[in-house]
């Protein structure tokens, strides 16, 4: 991992994603995907910040149960209030970049520096941004 000027504890990949849904889906190969790999990473619902599903990997970082960042937003993680988060993202598109250095809340109450990566892709037949 590249060192920033602040030390980075860990990096976070945010599936921006309206469906979570393995079965009978025409992306399970990558649901199956997001389920098996060892970073962490988040499906989020892009227009309500809420976590729709998240992969052991995160469950493992952030020390929360599937089913408890399932009732979580995004926001709750996250130490900046949203309309810095949107300022920021705000601020990369307009350098050209797709990434984000935030700090995120664990469940223990310690705090991360985390590397977001954003990359735009087509899930269940909709355009969504890959974090």
């Amino acid at each position: 991992m590249r060192r920033l000027k602040q030390s980075i504890l860990g990096w976070v990949i945010v599936l921006f994603a309206l469906s979570s849904q393995a079965d009978d889906h025409p992306d399970a190969s990558l649901y199956e995907f997001f389920q098996r790999h060892d970073s962490v990473m988040l499906l989020i619902d892009p227009s309500t910040g809420e976590i729709n599903d998240v992969n052991p990997a995160a469950e493992a970082f952030y020390g929360y149960s599937r089913d408890t960042l399932q009732t979580l937003s995004i926001h709750s993680l996250n130490t900046l209030t949203p309309a810095q988060v949107a300022e920021e993202m705000q601020m990369a598109a307009r350098q050209g970049r797709n990434y984000f250095v935030f700090r995120h809340v664990l469940a223990d109450g310690d705090i991360r520096t985390v590397e977001v990566r954003s990359h735009p892709y087509q899930f269940d037949g909709r355009y969504a941004c890959c974090r």
